[in-house]
């Protein structure tokens, strides 16, 4: 076989295959572009969902016909001049690939016009070849347009989805880059019709998230900021309540660029780990602001993904700036919480309260021990520490002003609030809670308090597992846990946490292990924070267990003492508020 040069055409549309994926692909390559021309308003137009025609028309600096005419070929862009300039990215696009490519599967129009100039420059391209240029009358800009996209590709447009599906890509587009430039005016029109409309920067920059993810979420966005070291972490958490079953609404930017990274998108969530349950996502436009230098943009086509010089540094600071912010979130006083009436829902959903939570400022540690850890802790001492912490956001003192009425199959505490409502706590969630705030601010302050084992046990594994386990033994010491390669596929567990049974030792190093080969290479403070859970959850009181009168005040009373009390860290509400109102209604009472 015969080794032959490819044909340009051939070559740009092997090249537009990785870079053009769909409509919003181009969507977001050309709007990219009008930013980097320095444009404050920005329009598409689409024509069936994109696949007929994409119109971008910016007020940027425009081009010179020589400028034009480059652009348009491979790898040819104003935004590089040297190979040391790769290394720090200040543009959206850099690679010169995106015209081109757009142009091969296309037939594309390319209009420019810069101040110096009198009339535009007019250039079209019909699946990768050039008509003859000629000149118009039109406005400081450029206007792209895109046709009949991927008409000399069936095999390519058959994979496209219908009109309704490719617009809404085209539209989420435009948002993703929108909400990383308040300053430039976006808007997407389809049949006449406004898609999406982003004005410019008003005085609070929450109106401009809420204008592309809904109107009424802006009061329960909540503004973060932190800064160290020339890396700056800033953006908007919303409350737990604004969840979702995907990460649809995480919006996630470095330098400026739309990404997916699954390491700042970790990060993210460990900040709501405790928060929400397991399988549901914020909403949260997060900001990463690093020197160019130290990120590298340039690891995927279509630029969504970065690799970062100092990536778990950058992690632990997402993590602190957004826990701390929603440790400080007025939710419930806001209106978070909520009180169903029986008819709403299955009594399950019954006074399902969504308030704030806190990971940071906790009550101190305690290493004492017994069977049963909710009567560790004295009342006296307890009604102590919850008076010294920051008001819990169900008012101060609340769980401990309660009056207890009973336990409930050996599940709940009911209890009597001011005589209007009635309280519903799930003993295990509560404690859970309690018992993990102890361990993490032990964590927090150096290390968990360990039992040693008198005689160790062994656990067989594989050997990748062993080097593991020895790459984490200072995360895993930290958390209590002693565990030493012996031999090659062996582990010796030497101590554990003090709060764990010794009977439970083998057990619980095993779910441990299988939780740290499932993370695999993660940051410390993620790792630390499942394991931390998992130890919370198997020593604390359990759903079944009878508790006399006296340990459940001691678990209310140290409940107040817990910044996040109406939550339990795998985001299970603790309690549960049914008012007067509702049970009168279930008598008909009016």
């Amino acid at each position: 076989m015969t080794v032959a040069r490819l044909p340009d055409t051939l070559i740009s549309q092997i090249a537009a295959g990785e870079v053009i994926e769909r409509p919003a692909s181009v969507v977001k390559e050309l709007v990219e572009n009008a930013i980097d021309a320095g444009s404050k308003r920005i329009e598409v137009e689409l024509e069936e969902g994109g696949l007929q025609r994409i119109v971008v028309t910016d007020d940027g600096s425009g081009m010179t016909p020589e400028d034009a005419a480059l652009a348009v070929e491979r790898h040819a862009t104003s935004k590089l001049q040297s190979q040391d300039d790769l290394f720090r990215i200040a543009t959206l696009g850099f690679r010169g690939e995106a015209l081109p490519s757009i142009a091969s599967v296309s037939r594309f129009e390319l209009c420019t016009r810069p101040m110096a100039r009198d009339a535009a420059f007019v250039l079209r391209i019909d699946g990768g070849e050039v008509r003859a240029p000629e000149e118009r009358g039109a406005p400081v800009g450029t206007r792209m347009s895109a046709a009949d996209l991927f008409f000399n590709q069936p095999a390519r447009k058959k994979f496209q989805k219908t009109p309704a599906t490719e617009q809404s890509h085209c539209v989420n587009a435009v948002l993703r880059i929108g909400l990383a430039y308040p300053d430039v005016r976006m808007i997407v029109r389809a049949k006449n019709r406004t898609l999406l409309d982003l004005p410019r920067a008003a005085a609070d920059p929450r109106e401009r998230i809420a204008a592309g993810l809904g109107a009424g979420i802006a009061p329960k966005l909540y503004p973060f900021s932190l800064e160290q070291d020339g890396v700056r972490v800033h953006g908007f958490a919303g409350d737990p309540e604004l969840q979702a079953s995907d990460a649809r609404n995480l919006y996630i930017y470095v330098n400026g660029r739309f990404v997916r990274d699954r390491l700042l998108q970790r990060a993210a969530l460990e900040g709501y780990r405790s928060l929400l349950p397991h399988g549901r996502f914020p909403t949260l436009v997060l900001f990463v602001d690093v020197p160019a230098a130290t990120v590298d943009v340039n690891v995927h086509p279509q630029k969504f993904e970065v690799r970062f010089h100092e990536g778990q540094r950058i992690f632990g600071l997402v993590l602190k700036a957004i826990g701390e912010t929603l440790a400080k979130t007025p939710w419930l006083e806001r209106g978070g919480g909520r009180v169903y009436r029986l008819e709403d829902s299955a009594a399950s959903r019954v006074g399902v309260v969504r308030p704030a939570a806190g990971l940071f400022e906790r009550p101190a540690v305690s290493s004492d021990r017994g069977e049963r850890p909710a009567t560790a802790v004295s009342t006296a001492t307890a009604v102590s520490t919850a008076t010294e912490t920051n008001d819990t956001l169900l008012g101060r003192g609340f769980f401990s002003s309660l009056r207890i009425l009973s336990q409930f199959s050996n599940l709940y505490i009911l209890c009597e609030g001011d005589g209007s409502e009635l309280i519903v706590v799930d003993q295990h969630a509560a404690h859970e809670r309690i018992t993990f705030e102890r361990l993490l601010n032990a964590w927090d302050a150096g290390r968990v308090p360990q039992q040693r084992l008198l005689f160790p046990l062994t656990l067989k594994v594989r050997p990748d597992v062993v080097a593991l386990v020895e790459e984490n033994a200072e995360t895993l010491a930290r958390v209590g846990l002693d565990l030493q390669a012996f031999g090659e596929d062996t582990i010796a567990i030497k101590a554990v946490p003090a709060i764990v049974k010794e009977s439970r030792a083998k057990a619980y190093a095993e779910e441990t292990i299988a939780e740290l080969t499932e993370s695999g290479k993660t940051a410390p403070q993620e790792l630390a924070h499942g394991i931390l859970a998992r130890i919370a959850c198997h020593a604390s009181v359990r759903s079944g267990d009878s508790l006399t009168m006296q340990e459940m005040q001691a678990l209310l009373v140290e409940l107040d003492g817990v910044d996040c009390g109406v939550r339990c860290p795998h985001g299970r509400p603790v309690v549960a508020r049914v008012s007067r109102d509702a049970v009168g209604r279930w008598f008909e009472r009016g």
